[in-house]
């Protein structure tokens, strides 16, 4: 389980790293966990379960709405004074309501990159299903941005798991020796 936070934490947390994207947005960005675990929305959700479709809708003015399946909204829920969230049902609400947020052929920044692998997360098949909606553009300058430039929950939590890890390893190493299998 990771490092937990409370929920004033993460509208800090979320508040912060969405005060650092306004100023370099030009389009709304849209974050997509779908079939790949996407480390940039987690930026913004930090310790929040996602194991279903999930978005984050990002708008330059800075409202935000959360979509998310009905059975994990309690996970969003402390988020909901920062951003407006929204449950579906089915697949189909899914994309429904993510399309529904924006006008019909409106530029949106996305997980698509020719370049970074890591920033390639947007699936072929949502791909597909957005842009019948969206003109979708990639979000690579502003994801970069972003992730480089760490919030005090951000590295409040990496040196929270940096710990365990650490500890894991030091009540391990005296029972791994040599000839020992893993």
């Amino acid at each position: 389980m990771p490092p937990q936070l409370k929920d004033p934490e993460l509208v800090d947390a979320f508040q912060k790293k969405r005060d650092q994207a306004l100023p370099l947005m030009e389009n709304p960005l849209l974050l997509i966990h779908i079939k790949w675990d996407s480390a940039s929305l987690r930026m913004f959700t930090l310790d929040a379960t996602i194991t279903r479709h999930t978005a984050l809708l990002l708008n330059p003015d800075g409202s935000a709405h959360i979509i998310c399946q009905a059975i994990e909204d309690a996970g969003f829920r402390p988020l909901g004074e920062v951003a407006e969230l929204h449950t579906y049902s089915t697949v189909d609400d899914f994309y429904q309501t993510v399309t529904s947020l924006l006008p019909k052929g409106s530029t949106v920044m996305a997980e698509v990159s020719d370049e970074l692998y890591t920033l390639d997360r947007l699936p072929p098949h949502a791909h597909r299903r957005l842009s019948a909606h969206l003109n979708i553009i990639s979000a690579d300058p502003l994801l970069l941005e972003l992730r480089a430039t760490k919030t005090p929950a951000e590295l409040s939590l990496m040196r929270r798991a940096i710990n365990a890890t650490y500890n894991t390893f030091q009540a391990l190493s005296e029972e791994v020796k040599p000839g020992i299998k893993e």
